[in-house]
């Protein structure tokens, strides 16, 4: 069963082929996973054929600036789509992000938070079930090693810092 916090247990890497996946389940074509480029876009595609750049953060907290300080630096460069999603897996609303005065007629801004990506995720159950099985079948494997203490001591407190247990 995926819950509201199951999604912190794949990885940044999971998390973006989670998100690649999700959009291309949604009408989004041709993306690719382009890691972090020099603009700081983790994917690229089209929707509509129209190029749509996909930014993906997977974090569980996230302030409004922070989303619109990297909106204000993507539109400044010229060269970019017109089109930029910002994904994340922190819990915010559009309703907090200030972002509309700044954008120009030619420019379009889409942000989906934990929430809508968990939506999603229960529209599309044979997705969910690729990407969760792993990553459950992981953090089991990472928990019993700290329950029986073959993890050396400061592993403990890294993994029970990542895996919230």
């Amino acid at each position: 069963m995926i819950n509201e916090k199951s999604i912190y247990d794949l990885n940044p890497q999971e998390f973006e082929k989670l998100v690649a996946d999700l959009l291309s389940a949604t009408g989004y074509s041709d993306l690719q996973l382009v890691g972090y480029g020099s603009i700081g876009i983790h994917i690229i595609g089209k929707l509509h054929n129209k190029p749509v750049a996909i930014q993906v953060t997977h974090k569980l907290h996230l302030k409004p600036e922070e989303i619109e300080q990297f909106v204000q630096e993507y539109f400044s460069k010229a060269s970019t789509p017109r089109s930029l999603i910002f994904v994340t897996s922190a819990d915010i609303s559009s309703t907090e992000i200030n972002i509309r005065p700044q954008l120009l007629p030619n420019q379009e801004f889409r942000l989906l938070s934990r929430k809508d990506i968990l939506q999603i995720i229960t529209a599309h159950p044979d997705i969910a079930s690729r990407f969760f099985k792993v990553a459950q079948k992981r953090s089991s494997w990472l928990k019993m090693q700290l329950f029986f203490g073959i993890a050396e001591p400061s592993f403990h407190l890294f993994l029970s810092v990542i895996l919230h247990i």
